[in-house]
């Protein structure tokens, strides 16, 4: 899928409403007949005219990267451990050991986090091929088969 947005037009989204709307709309295209369309459609105006530009922003890039049009996932984990220690300096020239610490355990902990989630999403994909198809060893060496056979 073509990629027709920027990191610009999502900020000009977040900061406009009428811009917001617009994206909004893009967004209902692409979660055309998908089982979260409805809940989209019912919490988009609230965030639109009801938040503030953080919530805002963040309900934005939390549906680009369930789009995944954009391909943020791949840079979501590196910006937010770069913001968390972006906090944790600014905890930090303040004496505010107790943030610096909770920052440093949420840095440590997302990539944890990400690795035991992805591994579950792939044994659960693995899962679903095995019930799914056919295991067959005699005569394909114990591969798995999936289809109508001749």
């Amino acid at each position: 899928m073509k990629n027709d947005l920027d990191i610009d037009t999502l900020v000009k989204a977040y900061n406009d409403e009428k811009e917001f709307s617009k994206w909004a709309k893009t967004i209902e295209k692409r979660l055309d007949k998908t089982e979260v369309l409805e809940l989209f459609k019912e919490s988009w105006p609230s965030i639109s005219k009801g938040a503030n530009v953080a919530v805002q922003g963040s309900f934005i890039f939390y549906w680009e990267m369930r789009t995944n049009t954009m391909q943020l996932h791949e840079t979501a984990q590196p910006i937010t451990i770069a913001y968390l220690a972006y906090l944790a300096d600014g905890a930090r020239s303040v004496d505010r050991e107790d943030i610096v610490e909770t920052l440093n355990n949420m840095i440590k902990n997302i990539p944890r986090i990400n690795h035991e989630l992805t591994n579950a999403v792939v044994s659960k994909m693995q899962k679903d091929f095995t019930i799914e198809g056919k295991k067959d060893d005699d005569e394909n060496d114990g591969k798995i088969i999936t289809g109508s056979r001749p």
